[in-house]
């Protein structure tokens, strides 16, 4: 039977309650909301090595993160080599005179919160 024969019958048979039946599951269904984002945990590479590279803790004032992009503040003089990005998996990168902003998708968090752990041992 065709959906919307069945539901002309529906209809018929309970005297017009299941279409308001269906319309107030329908509202219910398009008003609930996501409020949980998914993020990984997994990191693809070293990050000792990548740590070192950056300039250890001499180099690094501080590192924050949001749920897609890391961003790292610099002590002068700084230098940043673009050539490091496919190697580290790194999606995209912003550089000013005293910070870069890194692109890793959704495990810049995990990746932030490790290297925080390596700048505050």
């Amino acid at each position: 039977m065709k959906r919307k024969t069945k539901y002309t019958l529906l209809s018929i048979f309970s005297f017009g309650i299941y279409p308001l039946y269906v319309h107030k599951m329908a509202k219910k269904v398009i008003n609930k909301e996501n409020n949980k984002l998914a993020s990984s945990s997994k990191i693809d590479f070293d990050i000792d090595e990548f740590f070192n590279i950056l300039g250890k803790k001499e180099n690094i004032k501080s590192i924050v993160s949001n749920y897609t992009s890391v961003k790292i503040e610099f002590f002068p003089p700084f230098v940043w080599d673009n050539k490091i990005n496919p190697r580290f998996k790194i999606k995209g990168c912003f550089c000013t005179n005293k910070t870069v902003t890194l692109l890793f998708g959704d495990n810049a968090q995990a990746i932030s919160a490790e290297l925080n752990k390596k700048l505050n041992k």
